[in-house]
């Protein structure tokens, strides 16, 4: 649309002279700043070839501005992240965004990579030595080279030399030189189940301290609950928090145990949940855990 048929159309709409005179097409230089039509970049009022997403490239019409930046589109496709050996983790993807510190995102494809604890930077440890932790997987790249990263940072990496971008993975326990088995599709992850907590009997709303089997940047788990009543109106009660936020219940039956899987809610504290217990006993198994928003 032409600038004089866009005043004629904002004139019918009783739109002022002054505003009508704020009005200014001209690109100037702007900080930055990225807009979207489709899968093209519109930079300028009329361009029609502003760039092109695919292959990350200013189009000829975009003159006249600085500090323009063309963003891929995040793509976060086909994550597999998993245990290979006591030292060792696999990560796969078909494609993951990678950020550098100014939040610019670029699109690798085909990843296939080995992170050993046993190395140091690239591929390995990024600092300091192997010690009884959950270590934070991370996708890094220096404009070139894809690689991995263990940190026992789940914000802040040391990263190696030359890289500036990278992307957090997931995270695998290391409690005695030695990472615990671990599978991960997306942002679900399955592990051998673990005991936690002992015998439940508290009958008010007690923490219940997760650390040793799911991350600290895990959202969720998920395992059994498995209780015992001494009738059946005896209960089971996990929350995210002491007032209950997201309470989910079992019901025991009577004179017996019961079995039952769960997924917790959403938890108010890392690697914590809050149970207690109406009548009898009770203890929970996890065996998974869940991200929030890797892919």
């Amino acid at each position: 649309m032409s600038r004089s048929k866009i005043f004629a159309e904002l004139a019918s709409q009783d739109v002022s002279k002054t505003e009508l005179d704020q009005l200014d097409t001209t690109l100037g230089t702007p900080s930055a700043t990225t807009f979207l039509r489709g899968d093209k970049q519109w930079a300028a009022a009329g361009s029609t070839d502003a760039g092109d997403l695919t292959s990350g490239a200013l189009g000829s019409s975009v003159t006249g501005g600085s500090g323009l930046t063309l963003l891929k589109l995040a793509r976060n496709e086909g994550l597999v992240v998993k245990y290979v050996s006591a030292t060792t983790v696999d990560i796969d993807a078909d494609y993951l965004t990678v950020f550098d510190s100014s939040n610019v995102g670029t699109v690798l494809s085909s990843i296939n990579l080995t992170a050993n604890i046993t190395a140091s930077g690239v591929n390995g440890l990024d600092t300091g030595s192997e010690a009884a932790v959950w270590y934070h997987i991370w996708v890094i790249y220096n404009g070139t080279i894809t690689a991995s990263l263990l940190s026992a940072s789940s914000t802040a990496p040391t990263m190696p030399s030359g890289y500036t971008y990278k992307k957090y993975v997931g995270a695998v326990y290391n409690p005695s030189s030695s990472f615990r088995d671990f599978h991960q599709i997306g942002n679900v992850v399955s592990v051998p189940s673990n005991d936690v907590g002992g015998t439940i009997t508290n009958t008010t709303y007690a923490s219940l301290s997760l650390a040793a089997v799911i991350p600290p940047t895990a959202s969720q788990t998920s395992g059994v609950i498995n209780a015992t009543h001494s009738s059946s109106t005896g209960y089971f009660y996990l929350a995210a928090n002491s007032g209950g936020l997201g309470q989910i219940h079992v019901r025991g039956s009577m004179n017996g145990a019961i079995a039952v899987p769960f997924i917790s809610p959403v938890l108010a504290t890392p690697s914590t949940i809050y149970k207690k217990i109406s009548a009898g006993n009770s203890y929970l198994k996890i065996s998974g855990y869940m991200f929030p928003n890797i892919v």
